[in-house]
């Protein structure tokens, strides 16, 4: 039956990989923490404790590889003008990904039942790199635009970096520094459209509108001022290839302070002996599977009032996940 097909694979594994004690029980509690963030992932096996979980190699990151599944950390949001890319230049560009091992989201994988905006953020907020395909009629969109504002505000937190493509594009037009470009020109007749219905609505709508402008304007200037890639003609098989490069190298860096990994788990604990062995190799397996976690000791050297206790508690309870 399958409990005893797992418990095969346990002992296969443990030989293959000639696992010690310490590393079977550092494996084991990487991956029931990992299931709690990414239920799917992993093997369910029954024992003493009726759940837990096993994945038999010590880096996750490796055994998620040879599935075939992007670990999720490492989500890149693509934001495109459909028209433009989306039956060339976009579908290489998003099979070169995913043959690398990169999770790729678009718009179109946005789960219906809710408002699609709301989907369309939350897209964007679980993904770690934005590669945002500037062409010419990116800004006849509301909807590219508005997912532009929303990545402009994820690289603000920290939480997002992104990759600007300029396809067949100037990067002067994109940041809107030339008046007279067919770039600039979409973008002034979507906000004249934007303009016009909102002024029909109300007074309040058309200042809302402007507003609107401001950001999409704003988001333009700040993701295009980002270092990227250009293609003006030549072979898009290279060029594929170079977007591909540039993502791996920046997936590398996801877990750098200059990303903040989704996912936090805190670890409480008592006793000295457990804070000089086992938790510090658990935190660093954790953090070996792209797992960011800190421990009531981080940050706190000593905690001599009650603003420095909540100070603590407050950034436990934005954790998604406790282990003790």
């Amino acid at each position: 039956d399958d409990d005893e097909l797992v418990m095969n694979d346990e002992h296969q594994y443990h030989h293959h990989l000639d696992l010690d004690k310490t590393e079977i029980i550092e494996c084991k509690a990487v991956a029931a923490i990992r299931d709690l963030i990414c239920p799917r992932l992993g093997i369910i096996l029954a024992v003493e404790t009726r759940i837990m979980v096993l994945l038999v190699e010590a880096s996750c990151v490796k055994i998620l590889a040879m599935k075939g599944i992007a670990p999720p950390q490492h989500q890149v949001f693509v934001s495109f003008r459909g028209s433009d890319v989306r039956y060339n230049f976009f579908s290489f560009l998003k099979d070169a990904l995913v043959k690398n091992g990169i999770n790729v989201v678009t718009d179109e994988d946005a789960p219906r039942g809710k408002p699609i905006d709301e989907n369309l953020l939350k897209l964007i907020k679980d993904s770690r790199i934005a590669i945002v395909i500037f062409s010419e009629n990116y800004p006849e969109s509301t909807w590219c635009l508005d997912e532009l504002v929303e990545i402009e505000k994820q690289m603000d937190l920290k939480m997002l970096d992104s990759c600007p493509i300029f396809f067949e594009v100037e990067t002067c037009h994109v940041k809107l520094q030339v008046a007279r470009s067919t770039f600039n020109n979409n973008l002034l007749q979507l906000e004249h459209d934007e303009r016009k219905k909102a002024r029909q609505i109300s007074k309040k709508a058309w200042e809302d509108a402007e507003k609107r402008f401001e950001g999409w304007r704003k988001a333009l200037i700040s993701v295009s001022s980002r270092l990227g890639l250009t293609y003006k003609k030549g072979n898009q098989a290279t060029f594929v290839n170079e977007i591909v490069q540039k993502v791996k190298a920046m997936l590398d860096n996801v877990s750098s302070p200059h990303i903040v990994p989704q996912h936090q788990v805190y670890i409480s604990f008592r006793s000295q002996e457990i804070r000089n062995k086992f938790s510090s190799l658990l935190r660093a397996a954790l953090r070996r599977s792209g797992i960011n976690v800190f421990l009531d000791d981080e940050n706190i050297t000593r905690i001599e009032s009650r603003d420095e206790v909540d100070r603590l508690f407050c950034r436990v309870s934005r954790v998604k996940d406790r282990t003790s």
